[in-house]
């Protein structure tokens, strides 16, 4: 596999060596900048596969700066910097580089470091591809399922919680019909845990500013994610929507608005507390389903009223835990241990290897069971070996 690959480097033989050693490892130079900007205006002509960045470049932005931008395009990048502090490297790896290269390098480094890039660029597409095509299928089940409108609406919710992380859901059926009969809006408060977050404090956000807002949505077309600082900038533009950003303690926001006519008639938004955030990754997926999401969330509106919380949750096709998924043994509604089980519910399926880290007594050997039964090889067993009691000559030499 031959990628495109974009040097951004300010010093005139490095960047020039750079190109050499893609070139001749087989890839193609899409281009050479010299600062952010110029980094920016080649990527809007031509996309690359991945990037090669120095961090400290000319112009008032930086690498780390040019890297945000790129991980919000979905464009991999490889870090090579003579700067390598712990202040640099801590800043770089919340970018979620491809690698970290500290100059001087030598070429069979950065050769290395494509390779691997490419790699996890292929598995990369292919777990989005299949994630793409199992959330279609649930989605479609869900619209043909004959179910109550409440019942639609949560069967909507536990889909997309294995693929999008959210604290907080809302779910708009029509924005120009009454805010009672049209929206749904839940709290995830577990693993498989939601609860119906009807009445406001009036004391911070009436029902008043609820509907305000909602009207103020008709306007916004386009698909977007905001996260930390970005969401706080954009909170303030308007009080009422300051007031519930900071009510909730909201820190990352995903706006999915369905058109007809050209308008805005129903939407999906997702709200992220803590540490969460949202990516390019998350954006595209769910505006690769955005068509039969539409048909989902339209389909409640021909549902029946009903109670809010389903006494059973319809069959569904393979994968079906992700629709009612069980975890067994794992008590705990953190963050963190949140985050950990939806991966384990997303890994599940799949034919992978799975590597889980983590000191003695944190529960890994829980996690293994859970990934287990939620696998199709639930029904075979599950053999447990105890590496580090195992003689040395008990083990093969390869």
């Amino acid at each position: 596999m031959t990628l495109k690959v974009l040097i951004v480097e300010d010093q005139f033989l490095e960047a020039r060596s750079l190109g050499a050693i893609v070139s001749n490892a087989g890839h193609t130079v899409d281009g050479i900048a010299k600062s952010v900007a110029q980094a920016i205006a080649r990527i809007q002509e031509s996309r690359p596969d991945i990037a090669l960045i120095d961090i400290y470049l000319k112009g008032d932005l930086n690498g780390i700066d040019l890297a945000r931008q790129l991980g919000q395009q979905g464009i991999p990048f490889i870090y090579i910097s003579a700067n390598s502090n712990a202040s640099i490297l801590e800043q770089a790896i919340a970018t979620k580089p491809y690698g970290f290269l500290v100059k001087p390098v030598f070429e069979r480094e950065i050769v290395v470091a494509l390779n691997i890039a490419m790699f996890l660029c292929h598995d990369r597409r292919d777990f989005l591809a299949r994630q793409q095509t199992w959330l279609r299928n649930l989605l479609k089940n869900i619209v043909s399922a004959k179910d109550a409108r409440g019942e639609k609406a949560l069967s909507i919710i536990r889909t997309l919680t294995s693929f999008i992380p959210f604290d907080f859901i809302t779910i708009d059926t029509g924005l120009r019909d009454e805010f009672e009969i049209a929206v749904f809006r839940y709290q995830r408060k577990g693993f498989d845990e939601y609860v119906q977050y009807d009445d406001p404090n009036p004391r911070v956000v009436s029902m008043a500013d609820l509907k305000s807002l909602r009207r103020k949505k008709l306007g916004s077309q386009t698909a977007y994610f905001l996260n930390g600082e970005d969401l706080m900038k954009y909170a303030a533009q308007d009080p009422v929507r300051e007031k519930i950003v900071k009510a909730r303690n909201f820190t990352a926001k995903l706006w999915l608005p369905f058109l007809k006519s050209g308008e805005v008639e129903m939407s999906v938004i997702f709200y992220c507390c803590n540490e969460k955030r949202y990516t390019s990754d998350h954006l595209n997926l769910i505006l690769s389903v955005q068509d039969v999401l539409a048909e989902a969330v339209r389909s409640i509106r021909a549902g029946q009223s009903g109670p809010a919380f389903p006494k059973w949750m319809p069959e569904s096709k393979a994968p079906a835990h992700l629709l009612k998924p069980r975890i067994e043994g794992i008590i705990g509604q953190s963050p963190k241990l949140l985050e950990a089980l939806d991966k384990v519910s997303q890994v599940a399926p799949y034919d992978n290897t799975v590597l889980i880290l983590g000191e003695t007594g944190v529960g890994k050997e829980g996690l293994v069971k859970a990934i287990h039964r939620l696998s199709s090889r639930k029904d075979k067993p599950l053999v447990i070996v105890n590496c580090a009691v195992l003689p040395a000559d008990a083990l093969p030499d390869s």
